[in-house]
C-alpha cells in the first residue's frame, strides 16, 4: 500500500503553486497517476503529475524552458562577428 503525499492548496514547487485537490487518472495500463492542477508564475494553468512536481521533474508550465532558450540563442549580427573572429 503507498504512502499518501501530504499535499496541500497553496504548497509551491520551483515556479507552480497547487490550486486543486490530488486527483486519479487511470493510464492506458490500468495503472493510476496522481494529479494536480497547479498555477505557474507566467499565469498559465496546469494540470501535474504529483510524482514529478516532488521529484522536481517538472519546474514549471514550460516558460522557464522557453526562457532558457532565447537566452541562449545568438542574434545573426553576432553569429557572422563570432564567425569571423575564429577565422
Amino acid at each position: 500500500m503507498s504512502k499518501a503525499l501530504d499535499v496541500k492548496i497553496g504548497d509551491v514547487y520551483a515556479r507552480l503553486t497547487i490550486i486543486s485537490e490530488p486527483f486519479s487518472i487511470r493510464n492506458g495500463s490500468g495503472r493510476c497517476s496522481r494529479f494536480v492542477t497547479c498555477e505557474c508564475t507566467c499565469g498559465e494553468v496546469k494540470n501535474v503529475s504529483l510524482n514529478k512536481l516532488r521529484m522536481n521533474k517538472t519546474l514549471s508550465c514550460g516558460c522557464y524552458n522557453k526562457e532558457m532558450i532565447s537566452k541562449r540563442k545568438i542574434s545573426d549580427s553576432d553569429r557572422v562577428k563570432n564567425s569571423l573572429i575564429r577565422e
